[in-house]
């Protein structure tokens, strides 16, 4: 039996909100959730109306992974195109995303030359990032609405798109 050897992920939460955020004082107080994953590429899920304060804490990104069309997950496409001007970034930000999620992107936000946006629908793998990435990326259907997906990341190739182990063992 080989063992798999996985290298290291860093996760960093730059919001744990609600929609709309959490109101509160001091630690009370939360930005709509949206995550950065870290492996050698920078992934960030999803582009909150809080973009503009989660990106201080944010030097790269390689790639964005759209969940939904909500104003929660794609609300921060513009401060994303500020970030991506200040930085001096040489290419577009890879935007992975349900084709429900592009049409309505399309037709609402007119400045996206910082984005390529790559729509994947459940099943696909994608690779993240300028370079070999150990995480593969693939979209997986979510009951709660009809254009809302969750993402999965797979270190061997016999996990199927479910998660799933599809080794036999006996």
């Amino acid at each position: 039996m080989r063992t798999a050897i996985l290298e290291p992920v860093r996760l960093l939460f730059v919001g744990t909100g609600a929609s709309g955020g959490t109101p509160g004082h001091g630690r009370s107080r939360r930005l709509e959730s949206s995550i950065v994953i870290s492996d050698g590429a920078t992934l960030l899920i999803d582009v909150t109306r809080n973009f503009a304060v989660q990106a201080e804490r944010l030097s790269r990104i390689d790639a964005v992974a759209l969940t939904h069309v909500h104003r929660d997950a794609i609300g921060g496409l513009p401060a994303l195109r500020r970030w991506w001007l200040a930085n001096r970034a040489p290419e577009p930000i890879d935007v992975f995303l349900s084709e429900a999620t592009a049409a309505v992107i399309l037709t609402r936000y007119r400045h996206l030359e910082h984005c390529r946006l790559r729509v994947t629908t459940p099943g696909d793998i994608r690779h993240v990032g300028p370079f070999a990435f150990s995480r593969k990326f693939s979209p997986l259907r979510a009951g709660f609405a009809r254009v809302c997906w969750g993402s999965g990341f797979y270190d061997r190739e016999n996990v199927d798109t479910n998660g799933v182990d599809t080794r036999s063992h006996m």
